[in-house]
């Protein structure tokens, strides 16, 4: 009697195309005019099958076509919004480079004011426990929920989130540390926030960050914009230094 060979685990099948992608199987030619993928993910299917030889089963086909499908998707994205909610900033709202998270999925519908606002984003990781490795995108965007309620009661919770007020400032620090965490040596992220519930000085000193510089737009609740950016401690300039060498010396130079 035949039996249906066991699917292949998905740490198993990760690991397979992994060993792969060094040998560029997965590199897609595009068509620098209508900017197309030319291959497909069945012809990849096709070219895994011949490189591994041996047998393999629809079960398994459909694994790596959602693989495959997976992978070409999101690979090469170094930008993350970790809270993009309805992505209202954003003017490109699909954006290739950009990676769009949020916990939260809403259609269409979900909010009786704005019936075209909705929340689709790409990944819904909890921005409090990212599962990316280190310094792997080079911007990070953090909108993070502003306002202090006790659930989804009213139009703004139910668009941008809410804070808890015992567990707020624990929240905003994990959040803060794994967008700095992920954040490559000299990327920058963008921290936004909005007075509604607790004030700026409050939240930097939350944060323990200084931001290099920032904007507030000064409307009734004022809202923040924040700039920092990851700068490693022994960082040096050799080309500006170079510069700055000859230009401080070049007096000196010429007399002499």
């Amino acid at each position: 009697m035949k039996t249906n060979p066991k699917p292949l685990d998905l740490e198993e099948l990760v690991s397979l195309i992994k060993e792969k992608i060094d040998d560029e199987i997965f590199e897609s030619p595009v068509d620098s005019e209508a900017g197309e993928i030319l291959e497909t993910p069945k012809e990849l299917i096709t070219r895994l099958t011949q490189i591994w030889k041996k047998e393999v089963t629809e079960i398994i086909k459909q694994q790596i076509k959602e693989a495959c499908e997976f992978y070409l998707r999101y690979k090469d994205k170094i930008i993350l919004d970790v809270a993009c909610g309805p992505k209202h900033f954003w003017f490109d709202k699909n954006h290739l480079k950009v990676l769009y998270n949020d916990i939260r999925n809403e259609k269409k519908g979900f909010l009786r004011y704005r019936p075209n606002c909705k929340i689709e984003p790409d990944t819904n990781f909890n921005f409090k426990d990212l599962p990316f490795p280190d310094k792997c995108f080079k911007l990070v965007v953090f909108d993070p929920p502003h306002i202090i309620s006790d659930g989804m009661k009213f139009n703004l919770t139910k668009q941008y989130g809410f804070l808890n007020k015992d567990t707020w400032k624990k929240d905003i620090k994990k959040g803060f540390d794994e967008c700095w965490r992920v954040l490559d040596d000299f990327g920058v992220l963008i921290f936004k926030w909005n007075e509604v519930s607790i004030k700026k000085k409050e939240v930097l000193k939350v944060i323990q960050k200084n931001p290099l510089f920032g904007h507030s737009i000064l409307s009734k609740i004022p809202t923040h914009w924040f700039c920092f950016m990851k700068i490693p401690e022994d960082t040096k300039n050799p080309k500006y230094n170079e510069w700055l060498f000859k230009l401080a010396f070049k007096g000196v130079l010429n007399d002499n």
